[in-house]
C-alpha cells in the first residue's frame, strides 16, 4: 500500500479564493488539482470535457441507428426501396463510416494522451 504524506500550504485570502473558484470550474478538490498539476497531468475539466463528448457523440450515433432501423421497417414492408432512398442511404453509410473512423482515431490519441 502506498504511503500517504500530508503538506499543509499557506495560502492568503486571495489566493485561496482563486484556489477554490478554480476547483469549483474544474469540478475538483484541491487534492485532485494540485496532483494533476505535480503529474503534469490533463486536468479534471478537459478530461470531464473529453468524456462528455464521448458520450455525447454516443448519443448521435444511437439516433442514427435508430433512422437506420426505421429505413429497414419500411423496406420490411413495402418488400421495396426507391433507387433515390437506396442511394440517398448509401451516401449517408458512407458518411457515418468515414465519421465513425474518424472518431476512433480522435478517441484513440485522447486515450493514448491521458494514459501517459
Amino acid at each position: 500500500m502506498e504511503q500517504i504524506a500530508r503538506i499543509d500550504i499557506r495560502l492568503s485570502k486571495e489566493e485561496k479564493d482563486i484556489l477554490t473558484k478554480k476547483c469549483s470550474e474544474l469540478g475538483c478538490n484541491y487534492t485532485e488539482f494540485v496532483i494533476s498539476k505535480i503529474k503534469d497531468e490533463v486536468d479534471y475539466s478537459t478530461k470531464k470535457s473529453i468524456f462528455d463528448f464521448i458520450r455525447k457523440d454516443d448519443y448521435f450515433y444511437s439516433k442514427v441507428d435508430n433512422n437506420i432501423n426505421q429505413i429497414a421497417k419500411i423496406v420490411n414492408a413495402e418488400k421495396q426501396i426507391s433507387n433515390n432512398l437506396l442511394q440517398q442511404h448509401n451516401e449517408l453509410m458512407s458518411k457515418l463510416y468515414s465519421l465513425s473512423k474518424e472518431k476512433s482515431d480522435i478517441i484513440f490519441k485522447i486515450y493514448n494522451l491521458l494514459s501517459k
